[in-house]
């Protein structure tokens, strides 16, 4: 699982950063912001996957 800081204030901003698969709620350490952006494929440096595949993943992962 990776998650991504979506805040463009953020020296973390668009890195994604590894999580474990029993994660809890995810709040990003640099600015305290909470990152929703959480998907199992790594995205690349500096891009974000597009919204709808996030919805799918976030949907698919809740129904497991």
């Amino acid at each position: 699982m990776y998650g991504t800081c979506e805040n463009e204030d953020c020296g973390n901003y668009m890195w994604p950063c590894p999580l474990p698969d029993d994660h809890g709620a995810v709040i990003c350490g640099p600015c305290g912001t909470p990152v929703t952006n959480i998907t199992d494929i790594k995205p690349e440096e500096g891009t974000v996957l597009p919204e709808w595949i996030s919805e799918m993943l976030t949907q698919q992962s809740s129904a497991d």
